[in-house]
C-alpha cells in the first residue's frame, strides 16, 4: 500500500518541515489574533455574523495544525497505526468540509440581514446559529465515518493493527470510497454554489431597490463575493489531483517538489486569507485590532528606555560570565574552548534557556554557571516588571478612554421632549 523508500534526503525534508511548520505557526498566530479578539469583546459574542466567523477561523486553525503534523510526521514516523491514522484522517477530512458549509452559512445571514432586515433579529438568533454549527459537523462529519464503516465491512478487522504512511490514501482507497467520495464532494460544492448564487442575486437586488441604505447593501453584497472567493479556494484542493497528475507527467523527477508546491498552495496559504478578505475588511472587527495593537505600541514607545537597560544588562552579563567560563573550562574537552561558544552558553544560560548541549565540569566554572544563572533571573525579573506595570497603566488609560467615548455617543437616559423635566414644576 506504501512504499518503504523514502523520497527526499535530509537537507530537503528539513526545508520543507521548516516551511510548513513556519506558515503554519504564523497563519494560527494571527486566526489566535481574531479569536482572542471575538472572546474579549462581549458585542462578537452576540452576533451571529462573528460567530460564523470565529467559528470558521478556528476550524481552519484545526485543519491547518493536523495538516502539518501529518506532513511532519509521515517524515518522522513514516509509518503509523492505521487505527490511529483514520482518527487524523477523519478530523482532517472534517475540518476541510466544514469551510464551505460555513460560508455559504455566512452568506444566507447576510442575505436575512439585507433583505429581510425586519426578521433579521427573530431569524438569526446565537441559539439557532449554534445549532447551525452543529449541524455543519454533522454533515461534515457522517460521510467521514461513513468511510471507515465502508473499510470495516470490506476489509478484515486485523487490517487496522497494520501500519501505514497516513494519508486519505491510506483510508479511502477501495472502489466504494471513491464513489462515495466524488458524489459527496458533487453534491457539496453544488449545494454551496447554489445557495451562494442565490443570496447574491437577491442581494444584488435589494441593492438596486434600496434608496435609504444603499451602501450596506452594496457592502452585503462585497461580502458574498467575497464567500464565493473563499469557496473558490476552497475548491483548489479539489484540483489537486489533476494538477499532481498533469505535472508529474511532465516532470517525473520534481515528485516531491510538486506535491509539497501544491500542498502549500492547496492545504496552507488559503487558511491565512479569512482573516485578511474577512476579518481585516470589517470595520468593527478592524477597530478592536487598532486598539489592541495601539496600547501595545504605547507600551513599548514609553517602555524603550527599560528595553535598553535590559539587553545592555544582558550583554554585560554575557560578556563577564562567559570570560569566567572560559577561563575556568578551556582545558577541559567540554565545549567551551572558544570565546564564541563560552557567549552561547552564557547567553542560553542568561535567559534561563538551558539547553544543557554544554555544562561546566570544573568547581570554578560551577561557581560561574550558578552566578550566571542567578545573575540572568535578577536581570530579567528586575526590567520586565517595570514594562508590565507600564503596560497596565497604558491598558487601564486605553479602555477608560473607550468607555468614556463610549458614553458620550450612547447617553444613558435622554429626556423626552413631549414630557416637561421632572424637578421643575410647571407655571400655575
Amino acid at each position: 500500500m506504501n512504499s518503504t523508500t523514502r523520497l527526499d534526503d535530509f537537507n530537503n525534508a528539513f526545508i520543507k518541515n521548516f516551511i510548513s511548520c513556519f506558515l503554519g505557526v504564523l497563519i494560527n498566530t494571527i486566526n489566535g489574533f481574531f479569536v482572542y479578539i471575538f472572546f474579549r469583546n462581549a458585542t462578537f459574542q452576540r452576533d451571529p455574523r462573528y460567530i460564523l466567523y470565529v467559528h470558521l477561523v478556528l476550524n481552519d486553525i484545526l485543519m491547518l495544525t493536523i495538516a502539518v503534523f501529518l506532513q511532519i510526521l509521515s517524515y518522522l514516523v513514516p509509518f503509523i497505526n492505521l487505527s490511529f491514522c483514520c482518527f487524523l484522517v477523519l478530523l482532517a477530512v472534517t475540518t476541510d468540509r466544514n469551510s464551505p458549509f460555513n460560508l455559504a452559512g455566512m452568506a444566507v445571514e447576510r442575505y436575512i440581514a439585507v433583505c429581510r432586515p425586519l426578521h433579521h433579529a427573530q431569524i438569526c438568533t446565537v441559539r439557532r446559529t449554534y445549532v447551525l454549527i452543529g449541524l455543519i459537523w454533522c454533515v461534515s462529519l457522517f460521510p467521514s465515518l461513513s468511510d471507515i464503516v465502508l473499510l470495516l465491512v470490506t476489509q478484515p478487522l486485523a487490517i487496522f493493527s497494520s501500519r501505514v504512511r497516513c494519508h486519505v490514501a491510506a483510508v479511502n482507497y477501495t472502489p466504494y470510497h471513491q464513489g462515495q467520495s466524488v458524489a459527496v464532494q458533487v453534491i457539496n460544492l453544488s449545494f454551496v454554489f447554489l445557495t451562494l448564487i442565490v443570496t447574491y442575486l437577491n442581494v444584488m437586488f435589494a441593492a438596486r431597490r434600496a434608496t435609504t441604505d444603499q451602501a450596506s447593501a452594496m457592502k452585503a453584497r462585497n461580502t458574498i463575493l467575497l464567500h464565493a472567493l473563499q469557496l473558490l479556494i476552497c475548491m483548489l484542493a479539489y484540483f489537486t489531483p489533476l494538477t499532481n497528475m498533469v505535472l508529474l507527467y511532465a516532470f517525473p523527477q520534481q515528485r516531491t517538489t510538486i506535491l509539497f508546491t501544491n500542498f502549500l498552495f492547496t492545504s496552507i496559504l488559503p487558511r491565512l486569507l479569512s482573516p485578511l478578505i474577512y476579518g481585516v475588511r470589517d470595520q468593527k472587527m478592524l477597530n478592536c485590532i487598532k486598539v489592541s495593537l495601539s496600547c501595545r505600541q504605547t507600551t513599548a514607545r514609553h517602555s524603550y528606555r527599560e528595553v535598553g537597560i535590559l539587553l545592555l544588562y544582558l550583554a554585560v552579563g554575557v560578556s563577564v560570565f562567559s570570560g569566567m567560563a572560559y577561563t575556568a573550562e578551556y582545558e577541559e574537552d567540554v565545549g567551551l574552548d572558544t570565546i564564541p561558544a563560552c557567549w552561547w552558553w552564557g547567553t542560553v544560560s542568561m535567559t534561563t534557556m538551558g539547553y544543557g548541549d554544554v555544562v561546566p565540569v570544573t568547581v570554578a566554572g560551577k561557581l560561574a554557571a550558578g552566578g550566571c544563572i542567578l545573575g540572568g533571573t535578577l536581570v530579567v525579573a528586575l526590567p520586565i516588571t517595570i514594562i508590565f506595570n507600564k503596560f497596565s497603566h497604558f491598558y487601564r488609560k486605553q479602555k477608560a478612554l473607550e468607555a468614556s467615548v463610549r458614553n458620550n455617543n450612547n447617553p444613558i437616559f435622554t429626556p423626552s421632549p413631549s414630557l416637561p423635566p421632572r424637578n421643575i414644576k410647571p407655571p400655575p
